[in-house]
């Protein structure tokens, strides 16, 4: 019985002392998008020592929670006292993933431990864009020199191809099928656009990265992807609206867009539907899409039967956050690549 109570004691002391051992951070994270986060959504905050500039950050304590929930989002971290060095810089970081896809994250250091006694950090998150999907692409490719390009043949869109991945098997088959001419073959292959340095001066630029090299099908052309008519300046016609199809009537205007050529990726976009015609602006950087339509005077408002449908519309257009061409479809999606609308390319 006397080592049973021996056990016991021992048993608290060492509790007590790893409690005592113990101190928490707590805060609430939030993000600056009007946004919901998808239901499986995960949530993670790091307590690091951030010390050393030239070093990886060491974790001191960590939570996750996971459902994430909606913001704000409270978390509290627990850290060991004794892990914390006189002298030392500490910070707290958060993120936010769905299915191991960055979502949110802290972009700025919150520090700690500071000399304010402050034990509670709030934390804001920026969203993070959407980093592009590999997919079949088709387009002219050209090797000389040590350099690479490829014209897509979608979006008439001229891309550097880096030196990476199986750009290798797509060289060899395109240095066997030329004997050294220096033409443009057409190829089919699976891969991405992606950020890189510069091969020559300072900064990055997009160049194409070779994930798997399918076909070569030689000294062809891509006049059957309408090169000369991508996203900008074509008659996109309304087919698919938040999962509906959308049909026209006898004597109404089809649904359609028009988006118009402007400068850096920004200009004006027009949205017609039975009820009329409404302008607005775009703004297109690689497959982020941004539109916005101004303020509407609701004394002006038209009335036709079709109003709820243009409302849809509007409010799928002003949600879209990522576009995809493939073939002569378009679609807009949203931040969680949920499709809300989907046009077919009419040419005529």
């Amino acid at each position: 019985m006397k080592r049973v109570l021996n056990y016991f004691i021992l048993f608290l002391f060492l509790t007590f002392s790893v409690m005592a051992n113990e101190s928490t951070i707590k805060g609430e994270a939030v993000y600056t998008d009007n946004l919901s986060l998808p239901k499986n959504a995960k949530f993670e905050a790091t307590l690091e020592d951030v010390s050393l500039l030239d070093a990886p950050s060491v974790v001191i304590g960590q939570t996750i929670i996971d459902p994430a929930g909606q913001i704000p989002i409270a978390y509290t971290i627990i850290f060991d006292d004794e892990k914390i060095v006189l002298g030392h810089r500490y910070a707290v970081r958060a993120k936010i993933t769905q299915d191991d896809k960055l979502l949110y994250m802290t972009d700025t250091l919150n520090p700690v431990f500071t000399g304010n006694d402050n034990n509670k950090v709030d934390l804001i998150m920026k969203r993070i864009y959407k980093i592009p999907e590999s997919h079949v692409m088709v387009g002219l490719y050209k090797y000389t020199a040590d350099a690479a390009i490829f014209k897509e043949c979608l979006t008439g869109k001229y891309y550097p191809v880096a030196f990476e991945a199986d750009n290798i098997a797509l060289e060899k088959a395109y240095l066997d099928d030329t004997n050294g001419s220096g033409d443009f073959l057409k190829v089919e292959i699976k891969g991405k656009i992606v950020k890189h340095p510069k091969m020559e001066g300072k900064g990055e630029e997009n160049m194409l990265l070779v994930e798997h090299f399918i076909r070569m099908e030689g000294k062809k052309d891509c006049s059957e992807y309408h090169e000369n008519i991508p996203i900008i300046n074509n008659y996109w016609k309304l087919t698919l609206l938040n999962g509906e199809s959308v049909s026209t009537k006898d004597n109404e205007r089809e649904a359609h867009i028009l988006l118009k050529n402007g400068f850096n990726g920004v200009g004006e976009l027009k949205m017609v539907t039975s009820c009329g015609t409404v302008m607005g602006r775009y703004k297109i950087e690689d497959q982020n899409i941004e539109i916005k339509f101004k303020e509407r005077d609701i004394s002006e408002e038209k009335t036709c039967k079709d109003k709820v449908m243009e409302d849809k519309f509007l409010d799928a257009l002003t949600n879209s956050k990522y576009w995809k061409a493939e073939d002569e479809t378009l679609k807009l999606l949203d931040e969680t690549d949920v499709v809300l609308a989907e046009f077919k390319a009419i040419f005529f």
